[in-house]
């Protein structure tokens, strides 16, 4: 999206999830400058990694926050090995309280989201 694509291109972070709950979630508790963007489950192509990288600034962190399942961990390893190929400094956040970032939402709001993110 434009928004993910200004924030690395200003220097700030972009966070990766699944979902479009996921996404709704996780911009409530990051900083303002930061962006989210939703891969709609774990896929991405490689024609969006390099664009990514394109906008990506020195000064920029891509945060994976994929599912805490079998598939969503396998596919962020895959992500952030594919980012950091390209010259994209990326980490796979390791998050607590649920199985997604929705869920740790619906158990406890945005207090329970500040805890698992920042």
């Amino acid at each position: 999206s434009e928004k993910a694509l200004s924030a690395l291109w200003n220097g700030c972070d972009l966070w990766i999830v699944e979902g479009v709950f996921d996404l709704i979630s996780v911009e409530k508790v990051i900083p303002q400058c930061d962006a989210v963007a939703s891969t709609l489950r774990a896929g991405m192509d490689r024609t969006t990694l390099e664009t990514i990288a394109n906008f990506a600034s020195k000064a920029s962190t891509v945060y994976i926050a994929y599912d805490n399942d079998e598939t969503g961990q396998k596919k962020a390893k895959w992500l952030k090995y594919n980012l950091n190929q390209l010259g994209t400094r990326s980490v796979i956040w390791q998050f607590r309280g649920g199985k997604d970032p929705n869920e740790i939402w619906m158990r406890g709001k945005e207090k329970a989201l500040r805890r698992a993110f920042l």
